[in-house]
Formats: C-alpha cells, structure tokens, sequence
C-alpha cells in the first residue's frame, strides 16, 4: 500500500567522504542507499524517515539499479522513533544478510 514518505538528507557523523543519497524508489516500496565511492572504515551517516502510515520496509543492496557501493563491510541500524507499546520488527527474509534485533533497533 503506498504512503507518504519523508526522507531527510543524509548527515555525517563521524568522517569526512560524504556524497552518500538517500532516495525513494519503486513507487516508495524501496528505500535505495547510495554513497557515490564505498565509504571509509570507521565513517557513519545518520537519516531519518517519517512513513505517513505504517508499512513494510523493504531494504536490498545490488546493482539491479545501479551501482550503490554497498559492500559486506558496511551495517545499518534501524531504530524505530515512535510506536505503539507493543511495537516489533518483524524479519520476514534475511537471505545473504545478518540482521540482529534487539528492541525498537534492528541492525543488519
């Protein structure tokens, strides 16, 4: 079901290397990360989105699309802001992806 998204623009924390993209694709069923070279060791970004209703994310790297120089070395946590009390994730595939949830967070 299509919603409203909200992306913020990328903001780095730690490190210098920048031009990383945040962008809804799809339709909105996808959420594509691109940095424009892999990033550097120890480097982090941080985004924010708003959903207008809630939805199933969906989150891949592959070049289907694209180059998006995301590599086995780069994670991504999750954090979910805001919710009902008896918020969860729910995985419903990790193929080729090491996901580990604790909490409103998920990490992968």
């Amino acid at each position: 079901m299509p919603t409203s998204i909200t992306i913020e623009a990328p903001n780095q924390l730690v490190g210098t290397d920048g031009n990383v993209f945040v962008s809804s694709v799809n339709g909105g069923s996808l959420i594509r990360f691109e940095d424009s070279r892999p990033a550097e060791i120890n480097h982090s970004f941080e985004n924010s989105f708003t959903f207008g209703s809630p939805v199933k994310v969906r989150f891949g790297a592959n070049s289907a699309i694209g180059v998006s120089n995301i590599t086995n070395a780069d994670q991504f946590q999750f954090v979910a802001s805001s919710g009902s009390s008896d918020f969860e994730w729910i995985v419903l595939s990790s193929s080729y992806a090491n996901i580990q949830v604790n909490g409103n967070s998920f990490t992968v």
